[in-house]
């Protein structure tokens, strides 16, 4: 409104009005950059947190790479990262507005470039004459009605990706976060990464950029960052079983998404003395034993405080008389709506205790049971 006062075209001050409140969303995830940069709605919402591309910039250097090709840059999340390893860089990207805005947020480095042009057909052979050691490739995972599942389908294909590594061997690329392990080449370095507990990203790394072939986790928490690595044969190997426990013991933990996602439950579980998995094909441990420091690295855990049949007026009894009155429900292997049941049971609720409700299958006495756990951090 002040900017239509001082007579600021209808269209231009939207625009300002826009870029402010975009800044403002992704400081949380850009940090001090954010003020710096233009945005688009969808390209702040895809953009790289700031941790994470750091650590990819970091695998650049630490490889001694010099000239990167981004492509699919978006808004320069990646390219900035890179820039401030003093790499060199080429940020390739279709839409004219998002590259006309990356190219603003890179203006600051003159070593970084942004072109417009289509990745699908780019020529990696004049990319690698021109000096270009090393591609970072983010495909688009979304058409009309949605995340594309079959990799073959994204932009550029992923079979695509893995041909480029016979002219240029350096290659990273992003992939969906539930990319199936038959999809992963041998000789990838396959590493899910979370940020304070929420699974962010999927990447591939092939040549010098991979430390080794295999799984990996890497989550970030605060300004902790720990790397769990997968033991195996290789990235396509499956994931290991991990033991049943018979019964709910004393604790109760939660391993971190990426180290689930990348396979890592089972040497997970063997980390912490006694523990077991609740059910098979349940991702909730429990052990009598306190969590280990090497399993409290890369997992969240509560004691438990009662063991209830899974019915809403049985848990809405026992949380009164524990005197709860806020609660977080986690569920698994369970068909219920989370916040229907939370509802449901802190109704009418003036206590003023916290509580974490995990309504979910498990082996108790060699049987499955659907149960509730009330439990405590």
């Amino acid at each position: 409104m002040k900017l239509r006062k001082m007579g600021i075209p209808a269209d231009i001050a939207a625009e300002v009005a826009l870029q402010c409140e975009l800044r403002r969303q992704a400081a949380t995830k850009l940090g001090e950059d954010a003020d710096k940069m233009l945005f688009t709605r969808d390209g702040m919402e895809q953009a790289t947190r700031a941790a994470v591309a750091t650590w990819h910039a970091e695998k650049m250097s630490e490889a001694n790479v010099h000239y990167i090709a981004d492509l699919g840059c978006g808004l320069a999340t990646e390219a900035i990262a890179f820039s401030k390893r003093a790499l060199k860089v080429l940020g390739i990207e279709l839409d004219p507005k998002t590259a006309a805005y990356a190219k603003n947020n890179v203006s600051r480095w003159p070593d970084a470039d942004i072109q417009i042009a289509d990745v699908t057909k780019i020529d990696i052979g004049k990319l690698k004459a021109e000096g270009v050691d090393a591609l970072f490739a983010d495909p688009a995972r979304r058409g009309p009605r949605g995340r594309i599942a079959n990799p073959a389908m994204w932009s550029p294909p992923l079979p695509a990706v893995y041909a480029w590594r016979t002219l240029i061997p350096n290659v990273a690329v992003k992939v969906a976060p539930g990319i199936r392990y038959s999809d992963v080449p041998a000789d990838a370095e396959a590493i899910w990464a979370s940020v304070d507990g929420s699974l962010v990203e999927a990447s591939l790394w092939f040549g010098d950029l991979r430390e080794r072939a295999g799984r990996s986790a890497i989550f970030f928490r605060g300004d902790q960052r720990h790397l769990f690595q997968v033991e195996g044969e290789g990235p396509t190997a499956p994931a290991a079983a991990a033991p049943v426990a018979d019964g709910i013991m004393h604790w109760i933990g939660e391993v971190d998404s990426a180290v689930l996602r990348a396979g890592g439950l089972a040497q997970w579980a063997h980390s912490w003395p006694g523990a077991g998995i609740l059910h098979d094909g349940i991702a909730y441990v429990t052990s009598e034993t306190s969590p280990s420091p090497e399993a409290a690295k890369y997992g969240h855990f509560w004691e438990v405080q009662t063991v209830l049949p899974l019915n809403a007026k049985k848990v809405k009894k026992e949380l009164a008389r524990l005197g709860i009155g806020k609660l977080e429900v986690k569920k698994r292997g369970v068909q219920i709506d989370p916040a229907a049941f939370r509802k449901s049971v802190l109704k009418g609720a003036t206590g003023d205790g916290a509580a974490t409700l995990f309504l979910t299958r498990a082996q108790v006495n060699g049987k499955s049971k659907h149960v509730a756990i009330v439990a405590t951090e």
